[in-house]
C-alpha cells in the first residue's frame, strides 16, 4: 500500500479527528474532543478517575521536519501556562501529519520535557502509516471513516474497463476519473454533498440540478469517488448518452456510472421531447433494482423543470431522487473554503493570492457567487496584473458577469468578433485552417467594412479571453484545433445573436460553408422569432452542401490521434456534441430532423424524395444499414409524419423491425409506442407470430453469451429487458425459453453482496469561519514568510549544530555585527548561516568581505555558474515585490534561460538554502544574499563607473558623463543605481548600505554624500549664536528618552537624519552618546524637583530640558555643541575640495 500523505489528505480540523481517533485506538481510551476556536493547547484531553490527565495536540504542518522546533518551542509554552493555571498535565502527546528525523524527535522531547514521557508520544505521519499498514484489522475502522485517504490508491483499484472495452466513453470516464482524484484534496464536503450520498445510499440513482457553474460536476464526481474508492468499485464511468449507459451497465463488477449534463449544455434539446425519456426511466428502474450499479445524472436546473413539465412519468420518478444543487444551500463556510480551494489552486503571485485573500467577505457574499467563475478568473490572471488591480477586475468580474462577456466582446477587434461569431455555428474543437477559410469567406464579403487582419493575429488576441489552441499529433502529421476556453463563452456569443439577430445574421451565412455548419446554425436559428427566411434558406445550402468534407474533428481524426494522452486531450477541451453520425445516413438523418413544413414548404419535394429513397434502400438491404442509423430511425419516421413527409407509418414500422431483426438488434420501438399505440400494438399483433419467434432467438443467444463469459451484470440486465420487452408487446414467454433461461442461471457463479454503508462515514466536518481564515493564512499563504527565531542561542542548541561553528555564530552575535545581525531572527537566515560558516570557518566583521564570502560560497555550490545564479538571485529585487517572493511562473519569466524543470541549478540552490520554496512560491532565504551580489557588482566597477555611480545614488547627476550608462555583465549602471537607491530607502537596511559604501570607497562617500549632507545640515541649523544652534539642533533631533526611577536611561526615539547616518559610518560618533547611560544622584534630584521623574519610568524629551534651561547640567549641552563642530569640519572640507 501506498503510504498516506495525510497533509494534503486533510484539513486541520480533519486531521486533528484522524489523530484522535487512531490514538484512542492505541492506548484504548477515550479521549474527549472540545469546540472549534483557540485550543490553548488542547485538542484533545482523556481524565481517568484519579485525576491523571492525558492532553493529545494534533499539528498539520507542510515541510514538518523544518517548522517543528518553531511550533514545538509556542505549544510548549502554552502548556506552561496551563500548569500555572492550575491543570494537571501527567503526559502530552503530540501527533504530526509529516515525518521527523531521530534527531529531530529527540530535539523535540526535550522542548516538551518533562511533559512527553516517552518517543512513542510523538507520532509522526510514518508512524500512523505503520500502525495502519501493520495492524490493519484494529485500525481498519479509523481508516474506512476518511475517504480521502482511500482515494491516493485508487491507482490500484484501475482495471477491467480500460482493457476490456475501447471506446471514446472509456477513453473519456479516465480522464474524469482522474481529475476527480486529483480535485478530492480541494473538494469542499458541503451540507449537499453529505445529502447527496444519503441520497445515492438510499435510492442507488442521483439527479443533480442547479445553475451554470454551481459545481453539478465537481459534486457528482466526487460523490461517484466516494463509493468508488470506499467501496473498492471496478469502474468509474462517464455517460454522454443513453446507448452509453447501457453499455457502461455491462461491463463487469461494481459500477458507478456519472451522465452530466443530461439534457443539453445550451438548450433543451431532443432528449426531452419524450423519444428517449422513458428509455430513460427505465434505465433508473432497472437500476435500482440491482446491488452493483450506482446512478449520478447532472443538468441545469431550468432544463429539468422544463423537461418535468414535459414528461409526467419522468416527473414521478425523478421527485423522490431529485437533488437540488443551488448556491443558497452552501454556508458561507463553504463559499469560503471553495473560493480558498481555488486561490491555493494557482499559480497565482504571493502578493495577488494576499490581496484577494483581503476581499474574501465581499465575493463570499456576493449575490453572484459561483464556482466556475471563481476558477475561470482565477485562472485568467497573470503575474503582471497589480493585485489591488486583481481584487477590482475580481469584484466587477463577479458582480457583473454578462458585462464582463460585453467588456471582453466590445473591446474585441471587430475581425475578431467576427470570429468569435463563427465559432457560434462550429462543431467544435475545429481544425484552425477551416476557421480561417470561413474567416476568409466573410471578409471577402464584406471588404468595405473589415480590414484585412492577419488572421494568426485574430487568434492570438482571442486566446488571452475566449478561445484556447491546441496542437494534436496524429499518426503521420499534426493538426491545430480550436475550441472555446470555457462553455460560458459560447452561451454568451449564443445569446448575442439572439438578440441581435438582424446585425449578426449575415455574416454567420456567409461563413457558412461546410455542411456541418449549416446544421449547427439551423439549430441556433430554431428557437429565433423573424428567422423563417433564413431557415429555408440555410436548409437549402446545407442540402448543397451534402457532399462536402467532413469538418467533424472526432469522425475524421479520433482514431488516427497518436497517443491516448491525445486522446484524453480531446475529451478535456471544449466539444459540441453531435446528434447524427457522419457515416451511413447520418448526414441525410440531420436533415430529416431540421425539417420544418411551416417555413420549408419549397423543399417539401425533396425530403419526401430523398426520404422514400432512403427507407427503399433500408428496406431492400436491411444488412447494410448502420446500427447508429437504426437507433434514430423510429425519432425521424414520427416526426417527419408529424412534418407532412411520411404518410404511411405502418411502413416505417415494418422496414424499422424487419431492419432490426436482420442485424439481431433488440427490438423496442419505443418512439412508435409513444406516438403512435394503437398502431403500434396493431402492428406487432399482426406480425405476432414472427416477432415472438424473433425475441425466442435473440433472447436465447444473449443468455447464452452472458452465461458463457460469466457476465453477470449482463445476465440480470437481459433478464429485464426480456420480461419488460415481452411485456410491452403484448406476448407470453414461451417455456422453452424460461427452461433455457434457468439452465443458463446454473452457469452464472454470483458473488456480490450489499454495501454496508455507515452513516458515521458520510458525516461533515464544518469548521468556523475564523477557524478557516486561520488555517488558510498559517498553512498556506504565511508558510513562505520567514519562521521567527526569538532566541538564536537555543535555536543552535536545539538544532545540533556543531560546538565549533556555534562559537563562531555566537562571536558575531556578541560583537553586534551589523551584517550578520540580520542572519539570526529567522530559521530560514539561520540554516543558510550554519552553512557559510562550515564553508568559510569565519564571519568577516567587513561587509565587504562578508559578501564576497557569500557569493563564493554560492557560486560554488551552485557549480559555478555565476552568471546564472545572480540571474535568478536579481530576480529577487525588493523594489519590485514588497517581500521579494515570486511565483515559479514569475521566475521562469524572469529566467528565460534557466529551465526549472530541466536545469537543476534551483535544486542545488534550494539544497544550499539560497533559496526557500513552499508551495509554488519562491524567496531567497535572507536579503542580504541580494544585497552581497549588488556589492560584489559595485566592486567590479572601474573607478569612472563607480564615480557615476556614487554620483547618481546619493544625488542627481548633473552633467552628461555621470548619466551615462555602461554595461557590466548584463548588469547596467542604471540597474545597480535602483538597486543602491532602494537599499538607502529601506530603514532597517540605510545604515547597513552607508556602511558597505564607504567601507568599498570612503572618498566618493565622503565627496556625494557625507559632505553634501553636512553642508545642507549646516544651512538648516545655522545661526547667529551657538546657543540658537543647538536650539535647532533640538528640533530637529526632537529627541525623547526613557528614565527610571533610579536615573537608569532604558532607551531613546528620535529623529536621525541622513547626515547623522553618514557621520556615524566613518566615525565612533553617536547621537546615543549625547545621552548619559545614566544619571547622577544631582542629576535624578534635578529632574525630581522638576516634576520631570516620578516613580516607575518617565519619558523626558530635549525641548523639555531645553525649556527648563537643564542641558547643560545635565551634561548634554556638550555632546550637542560637537555635532554642530562635526556639521562645521566637513562642511569646510567640503568647501576646500569644491564639493559644497
Amino acid at each position: 500500500m501506498k503510504p498516506y500523505d495525510f497533509y494534503n489528505s486533510f484539513s486541520p480540523l480533519e486531521f486533528q479527528n484522524f489523530a484522535r481517533d487512531m490514538i484512542q485506538i492505541r492506548e484504548d481510551i477515550f479521549i474527549e474532543s472540545f469546540a472549534e476556536g483557540k485550543d490553548m493547547g488542547i485538542d484533545g484531553r482523556h481524565v481517568r478517575a484519579d485525576g491523571y490527565t492525558i492532553i493529545m495536540q494534533a499539528k498539520r504542518l507542510l515541510n514538518t521536519s523544518e517548522r517543528i522546533l518553531c511550533v514545538a518551542r509556542k505549544e510548549k509554552a502554552k502548556l506552561d501556562n496551563l500548569v500555572k493555571q492550575g491543570m494537571r498535565v501527567d503526559r502530552y502527546i503530540l501527533a504530526l501529519s509529516g515525518d521527523l528525523t531521530v534527531e529531530k524527535k529527540e530535539v523535540v522531547r526535550k522542548i516538551f520535557s518533562p511533559y512527553i514521557l516517552a518517543f512513542e508520544d510523538i507520532v509522526t505521519g510514518g508512524d500512523f502509516n505503520n500502525y495502519l499498514s501493520t495492524d490493519r484489522e484494529k485500525y481498519w475502522p479509523v481508516e474506512e471513516k476518511y475517504y480521502k485517504l482511500w482515494i491516493q490508491n485508487t491507482a490500484a483499484l484501475k482495471r477491467s474497463i480500460y482493457e476490456a472495452v475501447h471506446t471514446p466513453m472509456v477513453h473519456q470516464s479516465e480522464i474524469y476519473l482522474n481529475e476527480a482524484i486529483e480535485k478530492a484534496n480541494l473538494f469542499v464536503e458541503t451540507d449537499i454533498y453529505e445529502e447527496a450520498i444519503k441520497k445515492v445510499q438510499k435510492n442507488k440513482v442521483l439527479i443533480i440540478s442547479g445553475e451554470p457553474g454551481v459545481g453539478k460536476t465537481t459534486l457528482a464526481n466526487q460523490v461517484a469517488l466516494y463509493y468508488y474508492a470506499k467501496y473498492q468499485f471496478q469502474a468509474y464511468i462517464y455517460a454522454s448518452s443513453v446507448e452509453d449507459l447501457y453499455t457502461a451497465q455491462g461491463i463487469d463488477g461494481r459500477k458507478v456510472i456519472i451522465f452530466d449534463d443530461f439534457w443539453g449544455s445550451n438548450g433543451f434539446d431532443a432528449f426531452g421531447n419524450g423519444m428517449h425519456t422513458k428509455e430513460l426511466v427505465t434505465f433508473i428502474e432497472y437500476i435500482q433494482k440491482r446491488k452493483d450499479c450506482l446512478l449520478i445524472l447532472t443538468t441545469r436546473e431550468y432544463v429539468l423543470e422544463q423537461g418535468l413539465k414535459k414528461n409526467e412519468d419522468f416527473r414521478r420518478k425523478v421527485e423522490s431522487n431529485k437533488l437540488e444543487c443551488r448556491l443558497d444551500q452552501y454556508s458561507e463556510a463553504d463559499k469560503l473554503k471553495i473560493y480558498y480551494g481555488h486561490l491555493k489552486n494557482t499559480v497565482l503571485t504571493w502578493d495577488q493570492v494576499n490581496a484577494l485573500k483581503g476581499a474574501e467577505r465581499r465575493i463570499i457574499n456576493s449575490k453572484n457567487y459561483n464556482p466556475r467563475v471563481i476558477e475561470m478568473f482565477t485562472k485568467s490572471v497573470t503575474p503582471d496584473i497589480e493585485p489591488q488591480c486583481c481584487v477590482e477586475n475580481f469584484i466587477q468580474y463577479l458582480e457583473c458577469p454578462v458585462d464582463f462577456w460585453k467588456k471582453i466582446f466590445t473591446e474585441l477587434s471587430q475581425e475578431a468578433k467576427v470570429v468569435y461569431l463563427l465559432m457560434a455555428i462550429m462543431p467544435l474543437p475545429l481544425e484552425i485552417k477551416i476557421l480561417e477559410e470561413s474567416y476568409c469567406n466573410v471578409l471577402k464579403a464584406n471588404q468595405k467594412s473589415l480590414e484585412w487582419k492577419g488572421f494568426s493575429e485574430i487568434i492570438i488576441e482571442l486566446e488571452k479571453t475566449v478561445v484556447r489552441t491546441d496542437m494534436y499529433s496524429l499518426n503521420y502529421s499534426e493538426r491545430i484545433v480550436v475550441t472555446f476556453q470555457n462553455p460560458s463563452a459560447k452561451d454568451f456569443i449564443m445569446e448575442l445573436f439572439r438578440e441581435n439577430f438582424e446585425i449578426y445574421r449575415d455574416i454567420l451565412q456567409q461563413g457558412c460553408i461546410y455542411f456541418s455548419q449549416c446544421v449547427e446554425y439551423l439549430k441556433l436559428l430554431d428557437d429565433i422569432p423573424g428567422s423563417d427566411d433564413l431557415y429555408e434558406t440555410m436548409l437549402e445550402k446545407a442540402i448543397s452542401l451534402l457532399e462536402s468534407k467532413s469538418i467533424i474533428f472526432y469522425s475524421r481524426y479520433i482514431r488516427r490521434l497518436a497517443t491516448r494522452e491525445e486522446r484524453y486531450k480531446y475529451y478535456q477541451r471544449y466539444y459540441t456534441k453531435q446528434d447524427c453520425s457522419e457515416l451511413g445516413y447520418g448526414r441525410y438523418f440531420q436533415l430529416l430532423l431540421l425539417y420544418k413544413s411551416i417555413n420549408c414548404f419549397k423543399l417539401k419535394g425533396w425530403f419526401e424524395k430523398i426520404f422514400t429513397t432512403i427507407i427503399r434502400s433500408i428496406e431492400r438491404y436491411p444488412e447494410s444499414v448502420l446500427r447508429e442509423d437504426l437507433q434514430v430511425f423510429p425519432e425521424i419516421a414520427v416526426k417527419l409524419e408529424q412534418e407532412g413527409i411520411c404518410d404511411n407509418i405502418e411502413w416505417m414500422m415494418d422496414v424499422y423491425v424487419n431492419s432490426l431483426m436482420k442485424n439481431r438488434e433488440e427490438l423496442d420501438g419505443k418512439e412508435f409506442a409513444e406516438a403512435y399505440e394503437k398502431l403500434w400494438n396493431e402492428y406487432i399483433y399482426s406480425n405476432r407470430e414472427k416477432i415472438d419467434r424473433y425475441l425466442n432467438r435473440y433472447y436465447r443467444a444473449e443468455f447464452c453469451l452472458a452465461a458463457a463469459e460469466n457476465n453477470v451484470d449482463e445476465f440480470v440486465y437481459l433478464d429485464e429487458r426480456c420480461h419488460e420487452i415481452f411485456q410491452k408487446l403484448g406476448l407470453e414467454i414461451s417455456d422453452d425459453l424460461h427452461k433455457e433461461i434457468g439452465h443458463y442461471d446454473s452457469w452464472i457463479d454470483a458473488d456480490y453482496e450489499d454495501s454496508d454503508l455507515d452513516e458515521e462515514s458520510i458525516s461533515g466536518l464544518r469548521e468556523n469561519i475564523e477557524e478557516i481564515k486561520r488555517d488558510f493564512k498559517e498553512s498556506f499563504l504565511d508558510v513562505i514568510l520567514p519562521t521567527e527565531v526569538e532566541d538564536m542561542e537555543a535555536w543552535l542548541e536545539i538544532n545540533a549544530v556543531p560546538e565549533n561553528i556555534q562559537s563562531v555564530m555566537k562571536a558575531a552575535l556578541y560583537k553586534h555585527a551589523d551584517f550578520w545581525d540580520f542572519f539570526i531572527h529567522d530559521e530560514e537566515s539561520l540554516e543558510f548561516l550554519t552553512l557559510l560558516v562550515s564553508y568559510t570557518g569565519h564571519l568577516s566583521e567587513s561587509i565587504l568581505e562578508a559578501s564576497r564570502d557569500i557569493v563564493r560560497y554560492m557560486a560554488e555550490k551552485c557549480g559555478g555558474n555565476k552568471e546564472a545564479l545572480f540571474q535568478i538571485i536579481n530576480s529577487f529585487r525588493p523594489y519590485e515585490r514588497r517581500l521579494g517572493i515570486l511565483s515559479s511562473v514569475e521566475l521562469e519569466a524572469k529566467c528565460p534561460d534557466i529551465g526549472l524543470g530541466g536545469d537543476d541549478i534551483i535544486d542545488k540552490m534550494l539544497e544550499s538554502h539560497i533559496l526557500v520554496c513552499r508551495h509554488h512560491w519562491y524567496r531567497l532565504s535572507n536579503r542580504l544574499i541580494l544585497f552581497s551580489v549588488y556589492i560584489d557588482h559595485i566592486g567590479q566597477l572601474s573607478d569612472a563607473e563607480r564615480n557615476v555611480y556614487y554620483a547618481n545614488v546619493f544625488q542627481k547627476a548633473e552633467d552628461e558623463e555621470q548619466k551615462a550608462v555602461y554595461c557590466l555583465e548584463d548588469y547596467t549602471i542604471q540597474s545597480l543605481i535602483a538597486a543602491g537607491r532602494s537599499w538607502q530607502r529601506a530603514k532597517d537596511t540605510m545604515r547597513l548600505s552607508e556602511l558597505a559604501l564607504y567601507e568599498l570607497d570612503q572618498e566618493l562617500f565622503k565627496r556625494y554624500e557625507l559632505i553634501p549632507l553636512a553642508c545642507e545640515s549646516y544651512s538648516n541649523l545655522y545661526a547667529d549664536t551657538i546657543d540658537e544652534v543647538i536650539h535647532n539642533l533640538i528640533d530637529e533631533m526632537d529627541m525623547e528618552f526613557d528614565v527610571l526611577e533610579d536615573g537608569t536611561q532604558t532607551g531613546w526615539t528620535l529623529y536621525q537624519n541622513d547626515f547623522f547616518f553618514a557621520l556615524e559610518c566613518i566615525s565612533s560618533f553617536s547621537l546615543f552618546d549625547a545621552i548619559p547611560d545614566k544619571f547622577t544622584e544631582e542629576q535624578i534630584k534635578i529632574l525630581r524637583d522638576n516634576d520631570r521623574l516620578k516613580s516607575g519610568e518617565e519619558v523626558v524629551s530635549l525641548k523639555q530640558l531645553e525649556e527648563m534651561d537643564l542641558l547643560k547640567y545635565m551634561g548634554i549641552y556638550e555632546p550637542l555643541e560637537l555635532i554642530w563642530n562635526e556639521i562645521c569640519r566637513w562642511k569646510i572640507e567640503g568647501e576646500n575640495n569644491g564639493w559644497c
